[in-house]
């Protein structure tokens, strides 16, 4: 993870995308759990009659209970991108 908030500086833009899928149908994605994604988390393109359902993301830099600024610094905390 680097340095809180540099991270990003040391990686530039060669982080990977977590899960990406692009132009299906009928899809449901269902009991994942997305963890520390680098770049984007659950990015869907063009997708058609998808459900998604039961799903956790989680991007923390530490284990503890609740949010600190720390846990801010994550490299990637936006969850689901649709296109």
């Amino acid at each position: 993870w680097g340095i809180p908030f540099l991270g990003y500086v040391q990686l530039l833009e060669f982080r990977p995308d977590l899960l990406v899928m692009n132009r299906t149908e009928n899809v449901i994605i269902e009991y994942i759990i997305l963890r520390d994604p680098g770049l984007y988390t659950l990015h869907l393109h063009d997708m058609f009659h998808t459900k998604i359902r039961y799903i956790s993301v989680v991007a923390r830099r530490t284990n503890d209970d609740g949010h600190q600024l720390f846990d801010l610094s994550a490299f990637n905390t936006d969850g689901i991108d649709i296109r």
